[in-house]
């Protein structure tokens, strides 16, 4: 969390033009959440019910095959399920697609210099960080797997939590200033 805050909040600060302060807290911290819960409320739900009626042990699944097993084994308890299991494929794809697009925006907006404020980064800069992300991804993948990806964002979340924390305060001290 501590890794992608300060991405979002430069994310959000850049697109969000003409939109009052109110507005993007009401969007991130309502609407964000309410579709959280909607989606984490419902498919939990669901696959703890197939845990607990035995249909799907998907906590063996998931301790012997891995997540990915795991979360194709729900879908498959569905009516349907060739198609839920193309509806997942394509969710996922859209967010990571999303998230390697607003990371790499933002990337390209903190390496730039602008002369004017309503100016964008370059698109083939955006590109270039894109590339790299997932270059870096992928050679953590064939290294080490998800073990490294996770050390890597440990090693860069610590530093980036006392920032953030520092940055918090300030924010609480400018909004009770004004």
């Amino acid at each position: 969390y501590f890794v992608y805050m300060p991405l979002m909040g430069v994310f959000n600060a850049k697109i969000s033009k003409g939109r009052t302060f109110k507005e993007i807290a009401f969007g991130q911290l309502v609407l964000c959440t309410l579709g959280c819960w909607l989606a984490m409320g419902t498919f939990g739900n669901y696959t703890m019910n197939l845990q607990v009626e035995g249909i799907v042990d998907v906590a063996d699944i998931l301790s012997s095959q891995g997540e990915a097993a795991a979360i194709l084994a729900v879908p498959k308890t569905m009516p349907f399920s060739k198609g839920m299991i193309f509806a997942v494929l394509v969710i996922c794809f859209v967010f990571l697609a999303t998230t390697m697009d607003s990371s790499a925006f933002t990337a390209a907006e903190m390496t730039v210099k602008h002369t004017k404020s309503d100016q964008l980064a370059p698109r083939w800069i955006r590109v270039l960080w894109a590339v790299i992300a997932c270059v870096v991804a992928f050679i953590l993948l064939r290294v080490e797997g998800f073990l490294a990806v996770r050390t890597v964002s440990v090693i860069t979340g610590i530093p980036l939590a006392v920032i953030m924390y520092l940055m918090i305060a300030s924010v609480i001290k400018l909004l009770k200033k004004e």
